[in-house]
């Protein structure tokens, strides 16, 4: 009683499939990944609660999680170009205006963005490189509802796309098809640093390697509940299934 409970959902989506994660998943995924992290750094107690088809999904390694999130706070000086390109980079959209999870709007010296594991999206000022103010608004009516002190930004996505991942991913592809046909909408889509529908299901191609659930907490008690054994062989049957 009275522990935090961490909740790791896998994508919501089929093995293999031609459409992303959806962004509340892929929200939910990161901050759990995430807190994960920080239960290790500094370690107490919690219960994380996941699901089968979760639990055999491989993931990226956790310092790769861990070097995309950003701090900041009032006072710093901070390229606000260099900010929004980092918000591409770890998956976030921009749009003209923030609505949702996952998004970030640039106006002047001002950029709003909704990031994953915030109940609530932040607005920040900037004077030059100077980050003037954190304020707090509600997304549905834009109005400012508080300040920060500080804030603690996350990837959006699984998938990075920084020149050693899309360098990766363009030899692994290589590699496993051989010379891309000029209408590979994938392969020019990563090439060119843009996100593609679908492009998650390439993780390994993007990373030296993948980690799970369990490199992330070593030495962790883990408890299944009577059904564990069925819910696995059924997901690998539909991964086989899929991939086949």
């Amino acid at each position: 009683p009275g522990l935090p409970v961490l909740e790791l959902p896998a994508w919501d989506c089929l093995p293999y499939d031609r459409v992303s994660p959806g962004a509340d998943a892929a929200a939910r995924r990161l901050d759990a990944l995430t807190a994960m992290i920080a239960l290790v750094k500094r370690p107490h107690r919690a219960v994380i609660l996941t699901t089968a088809n979760a639990l055999l999904q491989r993931i990226p390694p956790a310092s790769l999680i861990e070097a995309q999130t950003f701090h900041a706070r009032p006072g710093n000086q901070i390229d606000m170009n260099a900010l929004v390109s980092r918000l591409e980079t770890s998956g976030f959209e921009r749009v003209p205006t923030v609505r949702g999870v996952g998004e970030f709007a640039v106006r002047g010296g001002i950029l709003d963005l909704f990031a994953p594991g915030w109940t609530e999206a932040l607005r920040l000022d900037f004077f030059g490189d100077t980050l003037e103010s954190i304020r707090v608004f509600d997304a549905a009516t834009q109005r400012t509802t508080g300040q920060r002190k500080s804030m603690a930004l996350q990837a959006m996505s699984e998938v990075a796309l920084t020149p050693e991942t899309i360098s990766r991913f363009r030899r692994s592809y290589i590699e496993a098809f051989g010379a891309p046909s000029r209408d590979d909408g994938l392969y020019a889509a990563v090439s060119e640093g843009r996100r593609f529908a679908g492009m998650e299901h390439w993780l390994p191609f993007f990373y030296e390697r993948l980690e799970t659930v369990f490199d992330y907490l070593p030495d962790t008690p883990v408890v299944f509940d009577h059904l564990a054994h069925e819910a696995l062989a059924e997901r690998h049957a539909l991964i086989l299934d899929h991939y086949e």
